[in-house]
């Protein structure tokens, strides 16, 4: 993360590494410069911030997964590729769908909504409140079928692949916004990355 960010800051992916030959000095400092912006950069709110907004936009990712992204309808058939608990229930491997869906339910309630998306906390815990509904059912001895229960986690997986791309947009508007103000701290940090590595040159520490 801390180098894919220092990248983007400069506008470039790696194109140069290898490319470039400075001399033993100059090799030197620019290393411990770019070493001492990197240690400035990892310690920075917005960074922490950038962070923790990529670490939450994949957990909706994770979520849509735990509980299945393909589509149950009639006439399906599970198959060892469709994931989730859906296909779990397929396969009638109940105790496998009871794990992802509370690991579902688990993750969903860890997202405090870094990005500030609207009415977040009533539609948060209404598909929490699904899952758990979900897994209370399944967890009935006497449950015998499932095509129900797959029925129903499909209709959340659908609502939630509906709101994805409007979701990740909103990530990446909050991500941007703390990558700009990255932007206009970055000549500091390579500022005075270099001025405490010249001190250290000249053995003024």
């Amino acid at each position: 993360m801390l180098l894919e960010i220092a990248a983007r800051l400069a506008g470039f992916t790696g194109r140069f590494a290898g490319r470039v030959v400075l001399p033993a000095g100059g090799a030197a400092f620019a290393f411990f410069t770019t070493k001492k912006y990197l240690e400035l950069l990892r310690d920075d709110p917005d960074f922490k911030r950038i962070q923790s907004l990529e670490e939450e936009k994949e957990k909706w990712a994770a979520i849509l997964s735990m509980i299945g992204r393909k589509p149950f309808g009639a006439g399906y058939t599970a198959s060892e590729n469709d994931g989730g608990a859906i296909n779990a229930l397929g396969l009638k491997k109940k105790e496998e769908a009871l794990g992802l869906i509370q690991k579902a339910a688990d993750t969903l309630y860890s997202i405090i909504n870094l990005a500030g998306m609207p009415n977040f906390d009533a539609q948060r815990d209404a598909m929490a409140q699904e899952l758990m509904s979900i897994y209370t059912l399944i967890k009935n001895p006497k449950a015998r079928s499932f095509k129900k229960y797959q029925q129903r986690l499909s209709e959340l997986a659908g609502a939630l692949k509906s709101t994805e791309t409007g979701r990740n947009q909103t990530y990446d508007q909050a991500i941007e916004k703390r990558l700009n103000e990255l932007r206009w701290k970055k000549l500091g940090f390579l500022g005075k990355g270099a001025l405490e590595t010249g001190k250290k040159a000249v053995g003024i520490f």
